[in-house]
């Protein structure tokens, strides 16, 4: 809506956008998010104005020290920077653009790697190392996070079999998935094809163990077992049953 700066108290808006709804016997707290965009340029037309409006609003939604913000020029400059960047994603993918980094678990008391977490950075050619903080968002709004998750997730595999290879020290490491692919129903099965193309027959088969908690892990089993994954079964936590593996959680 239209309104003169004078008549907006910044002092009592935060208490209107908090609303107590009675439903049903119950009773519950709305909190509603509010973008400003002051009126500066007199050829802005209105479209134009809601959306710096809309963009002050979701940058705050998330927040919960104020619940307006008023639209300032580096929402437009991040706006722009986060369609750049969605336009040069495929081919930043082709070009492994994105690299995976592992950031070490020591036990204190030992001193021993215990294991790693898989982080991705992306290595622009132009604006050198873009933040997570930038462009996971941004394809997570997009809907296109899954495609970086899983080339995430080859690369820790093909880490995982050159080091068994080789012979190397192998741990345990964790990839981090977006709350998105979970309302993907093929996920696992997406990812349980993506590390069989990396299974060569040099490796021990893949051993697939459940049980109750919030992370799905595939253990490179010592014995032979066959692959057996369960369509349905809730994703689980470690089992203790296996030499490596490769643990899914999201974050």
């Amino acid at each position: 809506c239209l309104a003169k700066r004078e008549s907006i108290d910044l002092d009592t808006l935060p208490a209107k956008l908090k609303i107590n709804v009675q439903l049903n016997g119950r009773s519950m707290k709305l909190y509603g998010y509010c973008g400003i965009y002051n009126l500066e340029e007199d050829d802005v037309n209105v479209s134009t104005m809601i959306d710096r409006a809309k963009l002050a609003e979701e940058s705050i939604l998330h927040d919960h020290v104020l619940p307006y913000a008023f639209f300032d020029d580096s929402m437009r400059r991040g706006y722009m920077d986060r369609v750049e960047l969605l336009a040069e994603y495929e081919t930043a993918l082709q070009n492994e653009e994105f690299k995976v980094y592992y950031q070490p678990v020591v036990e204190a008391a030992t001193g021993n790697l215990v294991s790693a977490e898989a982080l991705v950075r992306w290595i622009h050619p132009q604006r050198g190392m873009v933040s997570p903080a930038v462009f996971i968002p941004a394809l997570e709004s997009s809907g296109q996070i899954s495609r970086l998750d899983w080339y995430v997730a080859e690369h820790v595999y093909k880490t995982i079999l050159r080091s068994y290879r080789e012979n190397f020290p192998m741990v345990p490491v964790s990839v981090n998935l977006s709350w998105m692919d979970f309302y993907d129903d093929s996920l696992m099965d997406d990812l349980m094809d993506i590390f069989q193309a990396c299974v060569d027959g040099t490796l021990d088969q893949v051993d697939v163990k459940w049980k109750s908690g919030a992370a799905c892990c595939i253990v490179l089993a010592s014995g032979g077992y066959p692959v057996e994954y369960k369509k349905g079964y809730p994703i689980s936590g470690l089992e203790e049953a296996g030499k490596s593996a490769v643990v899914f959680h999201a974050g």
